[in-house]
């Protein structure tokens, strides 16, 4: 009855109980229940699928070699490797959004084999030079270019009258130069040319037969 006591109280495998025996307690099983409500997801792109440590219930991750294939996700980038579990690939022409256009008006930026380089908007297409002093803007061989508003506009002047085209409504402002002032009316047969409302008109002169009127010396 004794040692049938000592069993009941012993809780220490190993532990010594009366006349030198020994209580060796049943082994539990250790590992199989820690895992059994684990699951292992795969946590990225350089990895595989996981596996339950049976001691200790955690899952261990399964990298994938360092060069493997993978995809970052990224449409900018290529030849995207797997390196100490994480997933990067190289974008070919440097740091994103690098390549530049020079004028981006009538020119886009473009990336070949690795290289930056530039395409040119089709000619003609619409674009704005920032010059208010120009209409009809379009592109041309890359350069942004538009028609001088004055180029239009067909300005006239005459020897009494002054005519200027506004370079920012394109429109031709006159100026009548002062009656009186002496002008060319481009005859002759007249003299004494002067300004009369806009007009430059001279006094026609009859000359004698062999005889000038002396207007073609100040021509």
């Amino acid at each position: 009855d004794e040692w049938r006591a000592a069993m009941r109280a012993a809780t220490v495998p190993g532990k010594a109980v009366g006349d030198g025996l020994v209580i060796v307690a049943p082994l539990q099983p250790v590992g199989i229940a820690l895992c059994a409500e684990v699951s292992c997801d795969i946590p990225g792109e350089c990895y595989g699928k996981g596996t339950c440590d049976e001691t200790t219930g955690q899952c261990v991750e399964a990298a994938k070699a360092d060069g493997s294939s993978c995809d970052d996700g990224s449409a900018a980038t290529a030849n995207d490797t797997c390196s100490a579990g994480v997933c990067s690939g190289v974008v070919p022409c440097g740091l994103a959004g690098s390549c530049s256009a020079g004028d981006p008006r009538c020119n886009v930026p473009v990336c070949n084999n690795g290289k930056c380089g530039v395409e040119q908007k089709p000619d003609g297409t619409a674009c704005n030079d920032g010059d208010t002093a120009t209409v009809n803007d379009v592109c041309g061989s890359g350069v942004c270019k538009g028609v001088k508003r004055c180029e239009l506009a067909g300005c006239l002047s005459t020897p009494c009258r002054t005519s200027t085209c506004n370079n920012f409504t394109g429109q031709c402002e006159v100026t009548l130069v002062a009656d009186g002032t002496p002008c060319d009316d481009g005859d002759a047969g007249t003299v004494n040319d002067t300004c009369s409302g806009a007009l430059c008109v001279g006094t026609h002169v009859t000359s004698a037969p062999g005889c000038s009127s002396g207007k073609e010396n100040m021509l």
